[in-house]
């Protein structure tokens, strides 16, 4: 009940962050819940099953900004949504201990990337086999994917991700039409890491 309590809380200051972040950031006053077909708030909320309570309830800081890479990909245009928390190490306030991000696309209104990162933060340990990860991805995307009952994840190497590490941290992936899913787990931990829906060059 006390990490439920906490979870609440944490949820309930991250909303009411996008909510006045979003009203300075458009100069219209808009609820960005409203016009956001995927709002932020829900996506964290549904992160809960695949990352540990230790982190969900370690992210004080909340960022919100548009974003334009200029290109014509998913993850070139949308909104970027950022949690995180300071490290602990000296200078005060300039290091990162961990963060979540993600996009969502401003074409789509579907999250288009999404990633955890730690670079100092303590995780627990929490070993699954491949078997595990595999249902893993699969209810990732059936979360976060429309009509990912379609799509058939296969495991494979990703050595253009600075994540991958064979063994350690494996990558699944997808095709859909023009459309590639990469799903990254973190097989030590037992989490979900990375997530990205990318148009394939022609």
């Amino acid at each position: 009940m006390k990490l439920k309590r906490l979870f609440s809380v944490l949820l309930a200051m991250a909303f009411a962050m996008v909510l006045v972040t979003g009203c300075a950031s458009s100069g219209e006053g808009k609820d960005p819940v409203a016009t956001d077909p995927l709002a932020p708030q829900q996506v964290l909320q549904t992160l809960q099953k695949y990352l540990p309570a230790k982190v969900l309830e370690n992210l004080p800081n909340f960022r919100q900004e548009a974003y334009d890479n200029g290109g014509s990909w998913l993850t070139d245009k949308g909104t970027l949504y950022l949690w995180s928390k300071w490290s602990d190490e000296e200078p005060p306030e300039t290091t990162t201990a961990h963060k979540i991000e993600f996009l969502i696309a401003e074409e789509t209104g579907e999250l288009a990337k999404y990633r955890y990162k730690s670079y100092d933060f303590v995780l627990d340990e929490n070993s699954i086999t491949m078997a595990q990860a595999q249902a893993l991805v699969q209810a990732f995307a059936t979360d976060f994917i429309p009509q990912a009952a379609e799509l058939n994840f296969k495991n494979k190497p990703l050595d253009s991700n600075n994540l991958y590490d064979p063994g350690t941290h494996e990558g699944w992936v997808s095709v859909r039409g023009n459309t590639e899913y990469m799903i990254m787990i973190d097989l030590v931990h037992g989490l979900v890491e990375s997530f990205e829906a990318e148009f394939l060059a022609e």
